[in-house]
């Protein structure tokens, strides 16, 4: 059975990626654990009594949230658990319970509350290893639904190629179509009476020796019975893949990442923050355990 786990908070923000995970897990389907860590995160939305007893209060309404939040499903019944530690335990929580995916909506609004969901979010993709579905600030609240098309970017790299057996389980169960996407290059063009006219052709057997690699994986995720076009585009590779899966009609986009350490919390790279920031329809962030073991071994 897949099984996927939404982490919650105390803001009404992280709520938004229940209707996603209802709609994914009945069509899997899947089995779904509401999950919330109580630490100190949740004492800025609460205020303090000063007695110390905060963390077990915090639990009871932590449990109580839950349970109002699991009504909001409409086709599954999850479970809930409440946990007492700070975010970056939600990945141990997430393999304890052998989730396949996990489903977290970022805040659309600015200042701290963003902050730190932001990191919350940066910081369960590099250490679950394990697939997050994002739910971005622009993902409409009113078209949750299972995808159809699924957009996932590779650049070739052997970190590009860690996405797809992830991905291929929640495609194939879904029965959805994947388009494999190369962002390349932008070509020199000239403008001339108000067209951009290319200085090489954009078909030259050079780009086609910069794809031809996804031939091979198309093949390979066909033999695994999933449905794969090819396609490229030109640009930066957060503007081409935001552009793509418009184009392609797209409506989840799946990427991996590297993690870094900022200054005061974990965040995504740069592609993965843009496409996040921008895309209109989910993204399936992976940063796979080999590269969380590396930098934890650093």
């Amino acid at each position: 059975m897949y099984r996927m786990m939404v982490p919650l908070d105390a803001s009404d923000e992280s709520s938004r990626a229940i209707p996603w995970a209802d709609a994914l897990a009945v069509s899997v389907p899947a089995e779904v654990l509401l999950a919330r860590g109580v630490g100190w995160q949740d004492l800025l939305f609460q205020p303090i009594s000063g007695t110390g007893d905060e963390v077990p209060r915090l639990i009871e309404l932590a449990e109580h949230d839950l349970e109002r939040s699991s009504k909001r499903f409409q086709h599954v019944h999850p479970r809930i658990k409440v946990m007492r530690g700070e975010p970056d335990e939600l990945a141990s929580l997430a393999h304890e319970e052998k989730a396949d995916l996990i489903v977290m909506a970022t805040h659309g609004r600015g200042g701290v509350e963003r902050s730190l969901a932001g990191s919350v979010m940066g910081e369960v993709i590099a250490d679950a290893g394990l697939p997050v579905l994002s739910i971005g600030p622009n993902v409409p609240d009113d078209a949750a639904r299972a995808p159809r098309v699924i957009l996932a970017a590779s650049d070739g790299s052997e970190l590009a190629k860690m996405l797809f057996p992830a991905l291929a389980p929640l495609a194939r169960a879904l029965k959805a179509k994947v388009i494999l996407f190369r962002a390349l290059e932008t070509i020199e063009t000239l403008a001339l009476q108000g067209a951009l006219i290319p200085l090489e052709n954009p078909f030259n057997p050079r780009t086609e020796e910069l794809t031809e690699d996804l031939g091979a994986l198309a093949d390979g995720l066909r033999a695994q019975g999933l449905s794969v076009d090819i396609a490229a585009g030109f640009g930066g590779a957060s503007s081409a893949i935001l552009e793509a899966a418009e184009q392609e009609g797209a409506d989840m986009i799946a990427l991996t990442t590297h993690s870094r350490r900022g200054l005061a919390h974990w965040v995504l790279g740069s592609v993965a923050e843009a496409v996040i920031a921008e895309a209109t329809v989910p993204v399936f962030v992976y940063h796979p355990k080999e590269v969380a073991a590396k930098k934890k071994s650093a």
